[in-house]
């Protein structure tokens, strides 16, 4: 009887590249906005080689990249990975083998190779026209996108199972509202975000190998919620719901890149958006794929932030005036209140320091702004009482904190000022109400000046 050899290799891809013989070849597959390298071969003195692997690869894009670490070509992985790739030299048109969705993959690239040049060539002819003229262009790139979509839609009708469909659709961008559907701000973003991600699970991992799945998350986070912090934290936590798993790898890249976007966000309020991911997943779930290091970071960012948010009121600041008196800041009576956070040896400090100064004189002071600095060196004081007498900030409150109160708060393990308020940069500013609740924070000298005008422009009657 014969006897039938079992293949132990889930994963055997060929590869040819005549070439590149003697010459180290490497697999790698996307993940997220990384590339990663999966395998690694020599290639015989004919060019020819094989990948071979136990366990299957998670479906997707991969790709082959020459000892330089040099893109040579992509190819799709699918569920069936026995096949071969032949290249006549590093830079020809990949044959395929023994794939029916390469063969998919690579008539979709060749309707591309012929689409690409001609769309670059209408936009560029869009811009060296009269506006007058650029209605005409604008219908033919429009014409042109349309084949694209048509290419697309008509594949995953005839294919729906098919990988590329997939990719097809999770690549896709929903059509514009009609304007009369939108009536308010609300409605655009309730708009796209019950179809932006429509026909994905992004608990899918095949998401996480291709190279736009991360740039698609960016777009959908930069123009697609919300920037207001209460209704970002509902698109925010509805993700995570969809993300699946809190030991799969589509939920540790999503909750990884939003902890990364909102510890220290662009757009001013929005580390509310990190307290929460702090107070309502980390402090309450044990994410063990976290290393030690991560762990610190985000609990010490987090006890950091938590004090601080915008429309909470201020934390507790009592320190020494030159003179040695104690000042709270809670006594202050005036409508607002910028605390500056600064050191006498910081090169920032000593030129925006200055300028704040004079917005102060000029903006601020008729408004009944009072300024607060806080020296945050306390062994500084002969460069600060220098400084202060140099640029005659004589009407400042000027306060500090001594060594010794700081020893004692460290000894008994008291949260100091400068964690309350999360100084770890100067200068910091903090603007205050006449409650001494927080209103903005962050911002530069500038940026105070405008926050103010808004919120002292004379309301129409």
């Amino acid at each position: 009887m014969a006897i039938t050899l079992v293949d132990s290799n889930a994963v055997r891809v060929q590869v040819n590249i005549p070439a590149l013989k003697l010459q180290k070849m490497y697999m790698g597959s996307y993940f997220g906005k990384f590339q990663t390298v999966v395998d690694s071969i020599v290639l015989s003195d004919s060019g020819e080689g094989e990948f071979r692997a136990k366990k299957k690869y998670v479906s997707g894009i991969h790709f082959l990249a020459s000892e330089r670490k040099e893109l040579l070509t992509e190819f799709l992985m699918d569920s069936a990975q026995h096949f071969s790739i032949y290249l006549e030299t590093p830079t020809s048109v990949p044959q395929v083998s023994g794939s029916v969705e390469n063969t998919y993959f690579s008539q979709y690239n060749a309707f591309l190779a012929k689409f690409a040049p001609e769309m670059s060539q209408l936009q560029t002819q869009l811009k060296q026209v009269s506006p007058a003229d650029s209605v005409k262009w604008n219908e033919a790139i429009a014409i042109k996108l349309k084949s694209l979509d048509a290419y697309r839609a008509t594949f995953q009708q005839k294919h729906p199972k098919a990988l590329l469909s997939f990719l097809f659709q999770a690549s896709k961008r929903p059509d514009a509202p009609s304007k009369a559907s939108i009536k308010k701000p609300e409605d655009w973003y309730a708009y796209y975000q019950t179809r932006f991600w429509e026909g994905t699970s992004l608990a899918d991992p095949r998401l996480l190998r291709t190279p736009f799945f991360d740039q698609k998350l960016e777009e959908f986070l930069s123009y697609y919620v919300s920037p207001n912090p209460d209704e970002l934290i509902k698109t925010i936590d509805e993700l995570i719901r969809q993300a699946g798993d809190e030991q799969g790898e589509c939920f540790r890249y999503l909750f990884s890149k939003l902890t990364d976007r909102y510890v220290r966000p662009q757009v001013m309020g929005q580390d509310k958006v990190f307290v929460h991911l702090f107070t309502e997943y980390y402090t309450k779930k044990d994410f063990a794929w976290l290393s030690a290091q991560q762990k610190k970071y985000i609990f010490d960012r987090g006890y950091s932030l938590v004090s601080n948010q915008i429309g909470n009121p201020a934390p507790a600041l009592q320190l020494s005036t030159l003179a040695g008196e104690r000042q709270n800041i809670y006594v202050i009576k005036a409508p607002y209140t910028l605390l500056v956070f600064w050191d006498p040896n910081c090169s920032h400090c000593l030129q925006d320091v200055p300028q704040l100064d004079s917005l102060y004189q000029t903006n601020w002071k008729k408004l009944g702004l009072k300024m607060v600095g806080i020296n945050i060196d306390e062994q500084a004081q002969t460069a600060w009482k220098a400084f202060i007498q140099k640029h005659h900030l004589e009407e400042w409150l000027h306060i500090y904190q001594p060594e010794s109160e700081k020893l004692a708060e460290q000894k008994n393990q008291i949260p100091n000022y400068r964690q309350l308020y999360d100084v770890v940069q100067t200068p910091t500013l903090y603007l205050l109400d006449a409650n001494k609740k927080i209103l903005a924070k962050n911002l530069d000298a500038k940026g105070i000046d405008r926050f103010l005008g808004q919120l002292t422009i004379p309301k129409s009657k």
